[in-house]
């Protein structure tokens, strides 16, 4: 069971950044507040150094394009994972209610409101099956929207959702505070050829059973050159730090990898499945 648990919060946390994303929501470490340059300046991240923390999405601006965006954000994310119907009770006063609704109507969500007398405070929670998995609030400096990951897996293993088949982790990138802008900024363009890139703070890859590791700190950052080591083979290379030089080093040492298990397939073929095929990425 434990590893169904794992597999099913490995999968609901790559949806949710896969969704983000479609939503230009920046992922980054920690739950500390980042500036970015673009509006609207949306940052996201997982709570805590363990699998399965809730997912929070935080931003300065508080307009109703923006919660209507987030709200956009939390239903598309519930429907991708196979949950319908899904509802958004919202709780404000009734001028916010007022200039939020022509919004929620145009992107086709189905709400319900409660009205309140706190003028600051608006409530949106995402409803899924009639109950709250996600929730977006105003704040004082802001905005907040939280995915609840723990209860979205648990709804995943219940009702015995068919997992797709799931890409294993490429690289498992630790990365120094001082660097983390750069890791952030390697990862997003890896992942754009198809990889899959965490990024942390401390050393994870066994948690996210990385097939390559690397760590970035200040001292790669001056050499210009990174250590990436294969978790499988254990070999150790310095690549230069860059998003072509670290996907071209990937490409080479997964083929070879590949025609490796090849070659020992042929001499022992007794040992090896062939219907099982061969781990690229």
């Amino acid at each position: 069971m434990e590893g169904q648990n794992t597999a099913c919060l490995r999968y609901v946390e790559q949806v949710i950044l896969d969704t983000a994303q479609l939503y230009g929501i920046e992922e980054v470490l920690g739950a500390s507040e980042v500036q970015l340059p673009d509006f609207p300046q949306l940052v996201g991240c997982f709570e805590g150094e363990k699998l399965g923390g809730d997912f929070v999405v935080q931003s300065k601006h508080t307009s109703p394009m923006l919660l209507a965006t987030l709200t956009d954000f939390l239903c598309r994310l519930l429907d991708q994972l196979g949950m319908q119907p899904v509802a958004v009770r919202l709780e404000t006063a009734a001028d916010d209610a007022h200039s939020l609704v022509p919004m929620l109507e145009k992107l086709g969500i189905c709400y319900t409101i409660r009205e309140n007398d706190n003028k600051n405070n608006i409530m949106l929670t995402i409803l899924g099956r009639q109950e709250p998995y996600g929730s977006i609030c105003t704040e004082q400096n802001g905005v907040q929207a939280k995915v609840q990951t723990q209860k979205l897996a648990a709804w995943v293993l219940h009702n015995g959702i068919e997992l797709p088949p799931q890409k294993g982790c490429t690289l498992a990138i630790t990365a120094a505070k001082a660097q983390q802008a750069l890791a952030l900024g390697l990862a997003r363009q890896l992942r754009e050829e198809g990889f899959v890139v965490t990024v942390d703070e401390t050393d994870h890859a066994d948690r996210v059973g990385a097939a390559f590791v690397c760590r970035l700190d200040e001292a790669s950052v001056q050499a210009g050159t990174i250590a990436v080591e294969s978790l499988r083979t254990g070999r150790t290379d310095q690549v230069q730090l860059s998003e072509q030089a670290l996907s071209a080093y990937i490409y080479e040492q997964t083929m070879m990898d590949a025609m490796e298990q090849v070659e020992n397939s042929l001499e022992s073929p007794k040992e090896f499945v062939f219907s099982k095929g061969f781990h690229l990425f």
